[in-house]
């Protein structure tokens, strides 16, 4: 999907932006390693501990990145139930790109446009439907570890006030988002004519959203498949914790390796970039600082890695932003008195 616009001016914006990206990434980097030097007893014992235990790290990796492929195969499942034959490649290429822009923004909310973007504009989408195939495998990764934290915090002894509070807030959210009224109330209360008129093309493109949404989450076969993928994905990523732990003579704590991880999920919700702070502090209620050091490494190598192909995710933004704008503009025109 391309335009005129993005033709004449996409390159040099691409570069503009693949050189900020870079820098932010830098910037993102630094603040992590900070915090992990903190928690790690500073920046020489990190080095040591993932020199010293590169070979366990290597293999967190490889089964984040094995978690990670499978996780992307719920977007071919959800375009399916909105009719659209989403190929592996496209989902792969869009999950993995979700991945990397969620680590650099707050709470990992860059994560669900960038796949609806690049999805949208490989699909030729209108902006709710790409929406919420990313959405629906969103709710996955949010409402399923946040119930699983509660459940943990309850049960046990891993008491943790934040990670408590953050998975209520979550689940809190999502119910708002699956079925309030609040988007009408607002509606009925704006005054001014012009306002109203941009209002309601709101109100009616979240209820498109909320609709959209809904159908792929209520259809059983959809939701199901798409629950077994995060259950598998959770299992194998779970050994990527295990993995870690091995490094101080702990031969196999599955369950320990499964409370950090879904603890994990729910302090990336945390307000800062790709969850920072949020996930270690969280993560620290069930391991120790050095282990929280050495799988955070390893899946910051993950996360990070599709920097290699950031021009294709900026053209994919650039491309679709405009097929966006072009939409909404011929929806508040068709709204006009």
């Amino acid at each position: 999907m391309s335009s005129p616009r993005s033709e004449q001016h996409g390159q040099p914006g691409i570069t503009r932006a693949k050189y900020f990206l870079v820098l932010f990434s830098a910037l993102v980097l630094i603040l992590l390693f900070s915090i992990l030097s903190i928690i790690g007893k500073g920046l020489r014992s990190i080095i040591s501990d993932v020199r010293d235990n590169y070979v366990l790290v290597a293999e967190a990796a490889a089964l984040i990145f094995l978690g990670e492929l499978i996780k992307s195969q719920r977007f071919v499942v959800a375009a399916r139930a909105k009719g659209v034959r989403l190929s592996r490649a496209t989902a792969v290429e869009a999950h993995f790109s979700g991945l990397f822009i969620g680590m650099l923004t707050p709470a990992f909310s860059g994560a669900a446009p960038t796949v609806s973007s690049i999805i949208g504009s490989k699909e030729g989408l209108d902006p709710m439907g790409a929406l919420s195939i990313a959405l629906s495998a969103a709710f996955m990764d949010s409402a399923i570890p946040a119930l699983a934290a509660i459940v943990i915090i309850i049960t046990t002894s891993h008491w943790n006030v934040l990670v408590l509070l953050i998975s209520i807030i979550v689940i809190m959210l999502w119910a708002v988002a699956l079925g309030s009224p609040l988007a009408q109330a607002l509606n009925s209360s704006i005054s001014r004519e012009h306002v109203r008129q941009a209002i309601k093309v709101i109100v009616d493109q979240a209820a498109t959203l909320q609709s959209s949404l809904k159908s792929i989450l209520s259809s059983r076969r959809s939701s199901g498949l798409m629950v077994a993928l995060t259950v598998a994905s959770y299992l194998v990523e779970t050994m990527s914790v295990v993995a870690v732990l091995r490094a101080w003579g702990f031969p196999g704590v599955v369950f320990q390796g499964f409370e950090a991880l879904m603890l994990s999920y729910v302090g990336g919700n945390f307000p800062t970039p790709g969850g920072e702070f949020g996930v270690e502090y969280s993560m620290l209620t069930i391991l120790s600082g050095p282990a929280v050091v050495l799988w955070r490494v390893a899946y910051v190598i993950v996360a990070m890695a599709p920097a290699v192909i950031i021009g294709k995710v900026i053209s994919s933004y650039i491309d679709y932003g405009t097929f966006v704008y072009n939409y909404y503009k011929g929806l508040l025109a068709s709204h006009r008195p």
